[in-house]
């Protein structure tokens, strides 16, 4: 994820087990990125909940998750971002 944000890539965290506050003391933490709370103000890191981003209405749906991964890719590249990079949790589909 750190080497994402330092190549002007979007860095995207998907999980259930760890809270928003969790992600961001750890980076801060472990990885040294002291203006976290910045880079998901401004969207270069993004975390979002596995339930949230795959089945927000309970149920999943692969057309739904395409667009959104579309969507997500358009919006980056218009500001000019050169990649995603995501880590996600699927512990969520095996419950």
């Amino acid at each position: 994820m750190k080497v994402g944000i330092l190549r002007n890539e979007v860095s995207m965290m998907i999980t259930e087990e760890l809270t928003k506050e969790e992600i961001i003391k750890k980076m801060k933490e472990n990885h040294g990125i002291k203006n976290i709370e910045e880079l998901v103000d401004s969207g270069d890191f993004i975390i979002k909940s596995t339930s949230g981003w795959y089945f927000p209405d309970g149920v999943p749906s692969i057309q739904r998750t395409k667009a959104l991964w579309a969507e997500i890719l358009n919006q980056l590249s218009k500001r000019g971002k050169v990649g995603l990079r995501v880590v996600g949790y699927m512990s969520t589909f095996f419950k």
